[in-house]
């Protein structure tokens, strides 16, 4: 049974489970909350999932349609101790780490993920804001009505008795 809620738990168990990113949560724009100080504190690695969902009716109660799936990395770094403060290379790493996980995976109702495109932050602060895009199609089958259709054996006792009508 394909559901949203089973894709976002899949992807976000995988992730924590084999990357470095342990603090993997839906997207809720925390970063705007964050700066007006409205929002709890997370970790400074950090990755947040966001799902487009275009759909269309395939017909019995079954939606689907071609998905994107954003992976948002926050990642604080005030220096790497290389002298080159300004700059961020460390969210690279966590950038290929999710693309060599996520690139071809079939998640549950799912084709497998696509890597489509890329947004480095080139305009941050101390936090720095890295987004992945992944395309999949996906077919949900929570509003499926032939799980309410009632399937019952067919009668096996019925007898024919069949004649040759010649003219």
């Amino acid at each position: 049974m394909a559901r949203l809620k089973g894709v976002f738990q899949e992807v976000m168990e995988l992730i924590s489970a084999n990357t470095s990113i342990n603090y993997v949560r839906v997207w809720n724009d925390q970063l705007a909350s964050m700066e007006k100080g409205d929002m709890y504190t997370f970790p400074n690695l950090a990755c947040f999932v966001e799902i487009d969902l275009p759909k269309e009716s395939l017909g019995l109660g079954y939606v689907g349609g071609d998905i994107t799936i954003r992976f948002h990395i926050v990642h604080t770094e005030l220096d790497a101790m290389d002298g080159t403060m300004e700059q961020n290379l460390t969210v690279f790493g966590y950038r290929d780490e999710l693309i060599g996980l996520l690139m071809y995976k079939e998640l549950d109702g799912c084709s497998g993920l696509q890597f489509v495109s890329e947004r480095p932050d080139y305009n941050h602060t101390n936090v720095y804001h890295y987004i992945l895009e992944f395309n999949c199609s996906f077919i949900d089958d929570a509003g499926d009505r032939t799980k309410s259709q009632i399937i019952k054996q067919p009668v096996t006792n019925l007898q024919v008795n069949a004649t040759i009508v010649t003219s």
